[in-house]
């Protein structure tokens, strides 16, 4: 609905809370096949474009030019497997237009590239270290563009790069640029949002709803009973497991992903 709206050059503050890169993106093929009211096809093609992009950098990113090429290429592959099966055969709502897939698989790319950075640190790498960290920065900064679950990934995000900070004494220069590339994306939905809130008087975030009104009158005990066995639950639960990792960046996602769940 919001892509058909900006097609059509309508400003759109919805009350959803939502950022609105993925929609923009999804207005551009609205726009160029001249059907406003009844293409689909960019959507999904976007879709896919994001998945394939997770996918691959989960399988080929952490072994490349690692002195433990082996050990990486098994995480990855492992990886690769557990977003196939959590994206393609677990679940079929993606394909609808929900951004909770794009949102994911660039908050992967982000997680895997500051992990990249941190094993280019440990083997004395910093130039490719810096690479990656910004990179890096670029899809945290975007993940809160397409949904607002990217701006607790900042947050995730910001204690992984200061850790690495602290530990390996990188570049002041490169931890302020960093934090001025995921601040340059987040800045926009934050403005947005403050006019919502304090201006407007609407919604500006959607976390009452997401945190606790869709749930109805569950309590968090029992939400968390009902859904003990799903399959994403048993994916967090193990996340858990990483924290005995030798690489301090992988045990922080486990266990914030934990958390979040």
């Amino acid at each position: 609905r919001w892509a058909t709206e900006l097609a059509s050059m309508d400003f759109v503050l919805n009350d959803g809370g939502y950022p609105q890169l993925y929609p923009m993106l999804i207005s551009l093929g609205y726009v160029a096949s001249g059907k406003i009211s009844s293409f689909q096809g960019i959507g999904v093609a976007i879709w896919q474009y994001f998945a394939f992009a997770g996918i691959v950098c989960s399988v080929f990113l952490l072994p490349k030019d690692s002195k433990d090429m082996a050990k990486w290429s098994a995480f990855g592959l492992i990886l690769g497997v557990i977003t196939y099966l959590a994206f393609f055969s677990l679940t079929n709502q993606f394909f609808i237009g929900y951004v909770d897939m794009p949102v994911s698989m660039i908050i992967l790319m982000s997680s895997l590239l500051i992990l990249k950075a941190s094993i280019c640190l440990d083997e004395n790498d910093k130039q490719n270290a810096y690479k990656y960290l910004i990179l890096s920065a670029f899809c945290a900064g975007i993940s809160c563009q397409i949904k607002q679950a990217g701006l607790f990934y900042i947050a995730v995000y910001a204690i992984c790069l200061f850790y690495l900070y602290f530990k390996y004494k990188i570049s002041n220069k490169i931890l302020l640029l960093c934090i001025f590339i995921a601040a340059l994306f987040v800045m926009p939905w934050a403005i947005i949002a403050m006019y919502k809130k304090f201006i407007l008087d609407m919604d500006a975030t959607n976390a009452s709803y997401t945190m606790s009104g869709i749930y109805g009158d569950k309590s968090p005990l029992e939400r968390l009973m009902n859904n003990i066995w799903n399959p994403f639950s048993l994916f967090a639960l193990a996340g858990l497991f990483s924290i005995i990792s030798k690489n301090v960046i992988i045990g922080i996602f486990g266990i914030f992903g934990f958390l979040y769940f």
